[in-house]
């Protein structure tokens, strides 16, 4: 899925820039329950926070949104609100990697890595 994406988003006719509309039911119903539509066998999040990266470091994001979260379907642990956040946090970290030109949507930093 993500080397599909990412070869028409570097595609020399499209875009200069990025404007992301993530809608939160497009994930499994087991991680995102708080939405008005979940979506039983959708994407994993796992699967999408490295193409979501990955778009980040690949051209400069005009804008993000994040919708379909619905606080009153959300269980007591607040899964749907921790994944549009978590959501939210890695389309910031695409744009910080290529502020400092790390092209690695995986990259960790060495500091955080066991020795």
């Amino acid at each position: 899925m993500a080397e599909g994406v990412l070869g028409q988003i570097t595609a020399e006719d499209f875009p200069d820039k990025l404007y992301i509309s993530i809608d939160l039911d497009f994930f499994d119903a087991s991680v995102a329950p708080g939405t008005t539509a979940p979506e039983h066998g959708g994407v994993m999040p796992v699967d999408f926070f490295s193409l979501l990266r990955a778009m980040g470091i690949t051209k400069p994001l005009a804008g993000v949104d994040i919708v379909e979260v619905s606080p009153m379907n959300d269980n007591q642990s607040g899964t749907t609100m921790l994944l549009a956040s978590r959501t939210f946090l890695e389309a910031v970290t695409g744009m910080a990697l290529r502020k400092t030109g790390i092209t690695d949507p995986w990259y960790i930093h060495p500091d955080l890595i066991d020795k």
